[in-house]
């Protein structure tokens, strides 16, 4: 299991993980070849980062292996999991926003 291997990161929440915590966990991966470790480091990409990463952030880092893609897709959903923070994610339209907005109203 790719998280238990990272004994250093698992007490952080993910959220808080810099972009070198996310190379140390792919490190740990080992399906994942150096190249794409390195367009992360390159990148940057955060803890809160690799959780809005979807399958085309994906592949613009470089993951074009339809197997690798879905298996690191399915390791990033696990990593939510585990957060005890999980990011929610809400849609940015007006309808949306209008939402939010009544439920506030009525509070």
């Amino acid at each position: 299991d790719v998280w238990t291997k990272q004994t250093n990161i698992s007490h952080k929440s993910i959220l808080e993980w810099t972009y070198e915590d996310v190379i140390s966990w792919m490190k740990g991966i080992d399906d994942i070849s150096e190249d794409i470790t390195k367009n992360f480091e390159e990148n940057k990409v955060a803890g809160n980062q690799l959780l809005a990463l979807g399958k085309d952030g994906l592949q613009d880092l470089g993951v074009t292996q339809k197997g690798l893609l879905y298996f690191l897709l399915k390791e990033i959903k696990k990593l939510e999991e585990m957060d005890e923070c999980p990011v929610t994610f809400i849609e940015h339209s007006p309808y949306c926003f209008g939402k939010i907005v009544d439920y506030l109203r009525l509070k």
